[in-house]
């Protein structure tokens, strides 16, 4: 459901760097701010504590170590 609504949502960062897909970040920062997290780092926290849950209930491949960095990268380059 959410994959349709976002489906419009423009992609640009350099795609010689993309390491994980848009909807997926955007999917994972709204599971964040929906329990609470306000800042990047709480967000890059609670997704890198969270990755087996998004790997085994949105089928995410994920890295761990550089799941913040990506997340906070990816909105820093998509603000209008």
């Amino acid at each position: 459901m959410l994959q349709k609504f976002f489906e419009t949502l423009s992609d640009n960062r350099q795609q010689a760097k993309v390491k994980h897909n848009l909807l997926e970040i955007v999917v994972m920062t709204i599971c964040a701010v929906t329990i609470g997290c306000e800042y990047w780092y709480q967000i890059g926290e609670y997704c890198k504590h969270q990755v087996d849950w998004f790997r085994e209930k949105l089928g995410l491949e994920l890295k761990r170590r550089s799941l913040a960095r990506h997340i906070s990268a990816c909105f820093r380059f998509n603000q209008p």
